[in-house]
């Protein structure tokens, strides 16, 4: 870490959310990584490879996959890929170079998930936006895909073991380690495309994950910034489709390697900056998945269907008193106004709800200090109109402080 710069380390599993502010102090950040822990069903499993040829329990002539290998759901697929969508947008407001380095040691996702592509093309462009390449780091070094113990090839088993070739039990053997080969790269396939489309570098075949950190800091040292007017038509104003439009950047001198964004949605940039004292600065807040500390809130997210309302996630919302600003009248009683907003993630990364509402209240002595104690509890409805995986997430602003 150099003078000036700020880190945040985040995860991609559990909520959402960074693990820390944005910070300096390395102390801080020695902290979080050693909060890190090992998640045993994790997509990865136990093993960054199966066993090859581990048919113990299956019928003859079935292939049976090890467990050990870990699993792949569609929603695990593209859950990685939208919390980087989050960690983009929440740069996109910060100032200065930034990127994102991603430690990883599966395929981020399986080609034939209908949602891959376009939640590559939802992260491409808003890296692009942030200015924000990522750079995928390979987090297994430099594994040796040479054959283990837990292996078992299938070798013909002929009723005399001396008929059994040696170039056969060869073949076997070569077969095997050429099949982890080709699991191996085909692993690394979509850390590779991930950093292809935002300008990044796939960094890899290291043990060393500190040496790696560093090529990705120094490719930070210098770059172009190139821009241009994109034609009207480029915008459908009237359908409000969001197209994805690519980007390809040449150089005209040979040998040399352009990196850059693959492309943009048909979408014009706006003033999405916050202004201080208003509402919408407690939703763009919410946006970003680094969130503040000045205010603790707790938050209790609970699923409900009835008659009168449907599906809803009713949400309660526990502010810290003490963090408030409170005013105290002539009558003795302490005033306090503020804003508070919820917003619903859909499993894509986009805003499937949200809510923002302002409060205020004028305290008589023994209530004021019943809240320092307790603290203010909201509750708010929010309705859930597609089945599926939801993130919610909450916020309160004092106004006095704003």
């Amino acid at each position: 870490i150099q003078p000036g710069d700020m880190v945040a380390i985040m995860r991609t599993a559990g909520d959402v959310g960074a693990m820390q502010e944005f910070t300096s102090d390395k102390r801080k950040l020695h902290a979080v990584a050693d909060r890190l822990k090992w998640y045993w069903q994790s997509s990865t499993g136990l093993n960054s490879f199966g066993a090859e040829g581990d048919v113990r329990g299956a019928a003859a002539g079935e292939d049976q996959p090890s467990m050990l290998g870990g699993a792949s759901t569609m929603y695990s697929d593209i859950e990685t890929i939208r919390r980087l969508i989050l960690v983009a947008n929440g740069l996109h407001e910060m100032p200065g170079r930034k990127s994102i380095v991603l430690f990883a040691e599966i395929n981020l996702f399986d080609t034939a998930n209908p949602l891959a592509n376009q939640m590559f093309e939802l992260l491409a462009d808003a890296s692009g936006r942030a200015g924000a390449p990522i750079y995928p780091i390979d987090a297994r070094g430099l594994p040796t895909l040479a054959l283990r113990a837990s292996d078992n090839p299938r070798v013909p088993q002929p009723h005399d073991i001396t008929q059994t070739s040696t170039t056969e039990l060869n073949d076997v053997v070569v077969g095997a380690q050429q099949n982890r080969m080709g699991s191996f790269l085909a692993s690394q396939e979509s850390m590779r495309y991930l950093a292809k489309i935002t300008g990044g570098l796939f960094l890899r075949d290291n043990n060393d994950l500190g040496v790696l950190m560093g090529k990705a800091m120094e490719d930070q040292q210098g770059y172009y910034l190139l821009g241009y007017t994109p034609d009207p038509s480029t915008f459908d104003a009237k359908t409000g489709r969001r197209k994805f439009h690519k980007i390809s950047v040449h150089a005209k001198r040979k040998g040399l390697e352009v990196r850059t964004q693959s492309g943009f949605l048909g979408e014009s940039d706006k003033d999405t900056t916050p202004r201080r004292g208003t509402t919408n600065a407690v939703v763009d807040a919410l946006v970003s998945p680094f969130g503040s500390p000045e205010i603790e809130v707790g938050m209790t997210a609970l699923f409900f269907n009835d008659a009168a309302r449907g599906s809803h996630i009713t949400t309660l919302v526990n502010a810290k008193a003490g963090d408030l600003t409170f005013h105290e009248a002539a009558d003795g009683r302490r005033e306090i106004a503020g804003d508070i907003a919820v917003l619903v993630f859909a499993d894509t990364g986009e805003i499937a709800e949200k809510t923002a509402v302002s409060f205020s209240g004028s305290l008589r002595p023994a209530e004021y200090e019943k809240a320092l104690k307790n603290g203010f509890l909201f509750t708010m409805n929010l309705p859930v109109k597609k089945p599926g995986a939801y993130d919610v997430r909450a916020a309160v602003r004092d106004k006095a402080s704003g």
